[in-house]
């Protein structure tokens, strides 16, 4: 169910399913059926709770991908919800004032990057040796801190250190000032993180907030160690010296930056390992969707 019109829906998306508008009445249709209604986005599933005082008997899931700090009064949550990291449980548990039985983390998970057939990136192979190439992928926004990557680093690391930043958003044009002539930081526009990761060394994120944090599940599906601060989503999936690095704070990614194994060395090669089997245990699709077979079974067989 949705209310996006069905051609503003992306193309991958349709094959193989059935879109419904979001109305009344057939969330009534639905519920005879015995529906359990997933919901992934609060407003949604705030309308879908407030009908349920209306319309007893709805089964709804709410699966929390973000951390939020507004519109407490006006979010209303079932009794079952998902959260896709311990960040987003904790958020839930202490701004929404959900208890926390209520709340399961079940993390994402993706298809495995090294099984898909696409083609590669090839501008960055040929600088190989001590050179060290870092991609920071996503939404080029405030909270993702693209703009304060550059700011706070410029001429501040080591002459080997490249810094690639892909993806769009509002303040895309903010990070092309910021990076101007530089010859460390370059901004790639879009690209789909699947078709370029192979080419990078290490894969960084250093958000202000975080749901979860895609970018860096496609770095350990990809082998690529990662570089990250130490805000509660990320550390579901990087752990310091082991999967990446971890830094607190501007000052400390900068030192830590200049010192970062090459990839052809142990340490690397350790790291590279360690992320991979990161995201075997625990990220991949079929884990993923194994988590939430048996949640559903649990919570919804027996009412």
């Amino acid at each position: 169910m949705t209310s996006t019109p069905r051609e503003q829906i992306y193309s991958e998306y349709i094959d193989g399913v059935v879109f419904i508008p979001f109305l009344f009445k057939n969330i009534l249709k639905l519920k005879r059926k015995d529906t359990i209604f997933i919901s992934h986005h609060r407003k949604t599933t705030s309308l879908l709770v407030l009908i349920s005082k209306v319309v007893p008997g709805i089964k709804i899931l709410h699966v929390a991908h973000n951390t939020f700090n507004n519109l407490r009064t006006f979010t209303f949550l079932p009794k079952r919800i998902i959260a896709v990291s311990n960040g987003v449980k904790e958020n839930l548990v202490d701004y929404f004032n959900v208890p926390e039985k209520n709340v399961t983390v079940i993390h994402n998970g993706i298809k495995d990057v090294r099984k898909c057939n696409v083609p590669q990136f090839c501008t960055l192979t040929e600088t190989k040796g001590e050179i060290v190439n870092i991609l920071v992928a996503g939404r080029i926004c405030d909270e993702k801190q693209q703009v304060e990557i550059v700011k706070r680093t410029k001429n501040q690391l080591s002459n080997n250190i490249r810094f690639y930043f892909i993806g769009v958003g509002n303040d895309a044009e903010k990070l092309q000032n910021e990076i101007g002539h530089s010859e460390q930081y370059f901004y790639l526009g879009y690209k789909n993180v699947s078709d370029i990761i192979a080419e990078f060394d290490y894969v960084c994120l250093f958000s202000k907030k975080e749901g979860l944090g895609l970018t860096l599940i496609e770095g350990c599906a990809a082998g690529k160690p990662l570089i990250t601060n130490d805000i509660p989503a990320v550390l579901d999936i990087n752990e310091n010296e082991k999967t990446g690095y971890v830094f607190h704070d501007f000052d400390a990614l900068i030192k830590g930056i200049n010192c970062l194994p090459f990839r052809d060395s142990v340490k690397y090669k350790i790291l590279s390992e360690n992320a991979r089997k990161k995201y075997e245990n625990n990220f991949t699709e079929t884990v993923m969707i194994r988590n939430y077979e048996k949640y559903l079974s649990r919570c919804f067989t027996v009412e």
